[in-house]
């Protein structure tokens, strides 16, 4: 058992060199040599051409993740993102709730005036010139990602729940509810006739959030201070949700990003709302495809194989 673990830790840590050398030297794969020119492989393709470059699909295919339930957030909830934006989704109350989070929204204040001095430190003596207690500043709950937008869609079917890592899709009961978090840009498509909303979350530290709608595109906008001594210049996050009948795209853009995110952000939004889906996914499925044709593996260990894959997976 111990063994086992050390290899999954040993594996996982390799598969990570192995991609940015693959990234860098379009280096041969694992499984199979590609050459330079099927690496080529143009971005929103012919599904079926690029797919046949993927070493091992079926070991791919099977390392999807499959639960039968989402009602503990602990236990059962899952993780989906497009590595900078990302959520944690679970079932409560007859409703599904994706908690998004971005890697660039951070309460990033520190409050050190209360502090004292450093304590200094006789190297002959070993003395120290104060009591080693934890200053006033550790106790603020602040630095912290924050969780700045929830999306909600009410349900109270069944929770049976499939992600396919090979195309990043977290589908619901048999497709009654579709997730995807679009590698192309950030933002979340779901596909749902249940009715879905988005909402702000509050949390005492940071100012409550601003709630609105324009041109029929909902929006909210969280503002994050910035910290007194003026090194930390604060920032916002704006949460744009935009519908087309059965097809709903949130997309977010903080003040890092573009000077005007709330603009940005509703633009973002609206354009996504009159796009051809099929192309959307196409694109966003692309994408995935060419991660997946840098490497593969194929084990007797079949726990192994999945975790090898998953963890790239999550990595990405």
């Amino acid at each position: 058992m111990k063994e086992n673990k050390a290899l999954i830790i040993l594996l996982s840590i390799l598969c990570f060199g192995l991609m940015v050398s693959y990234k860098a030297n379009d280096s041969i794969s694992i499984a199979e040599k590609i050459t330079t020119e099927k690496r080529l492989t143009i971005v929103g393709s012919n599904k079926k051409d690029q797919e046949k470059l993927l070493p091992y699909p079926e070991t791919l295919k099977n390392a999807r993740f499959i639960i039968d339930k989402l009602d503990s957030p602990v236990q059962h909830g899952m993780i989906q993102g497009n590595g900078d934006l990302h959520s944690f989704f679970y079932a409560k109350n007859k409703q599904i709730i994706l908690r998004l989070a971005k890697n660039d929204v951070y309460d990033a204040r520190i409050d050190t005036k209360d502090d004292p001095e450093l304590a200094k430190i006789d190297i002959e003596t070993g003395k120290v010139s104060r009591e080693l207690t934890l200053p006033p500043s550790w106790r603020k709950p602040y630095p912290l990602s924050i969780n700045f937008v929830n999306l909600v869609i009410d349900y109270s079917g069944k929770q049976n729940t499939e992600i396919d890592i090979q195309r990043s899709c977290a589908n619901i009961n048999d497709g009654e509810i579709l997730i995807r978090p679009l590698l192309q840009d950030n933002v979340y498509y779901i596909k749902t006739s249940n009715t879905l909303h988005i909402e702000a979350k509050h949390w005492d530290p940071i100012p409550t959030a601003e709630v609105g709608e324009t041109d029929g595109i909902k929006w909210i906008n969280q503002d994050l201070p910035p910290d007194e001594t003026g090194d930390w210049k604060g920032m916002k996050v704006v949460s744009a949700l935009a519908s087309n009948g059965n097809n709903h795209f949130l997309a977010v853009v903080t003040s890092l990003e573009n000077k005007d995110p709330m603009t940005s952000a509703i633009d973002l939004a609206k354009l996504y709302a009159t796009k051809n889906t099929d192309e959307v996914i196409q694109v966003h499925e692309g994408i995935w495809n060419k991660f997946w044709q840098a490497s593969g593996i194929k084990l007797s260990d079949d726990k192994l194989t999945k975790s090898w894959y998953r963890n790239l997976y999550m990595s990405r």
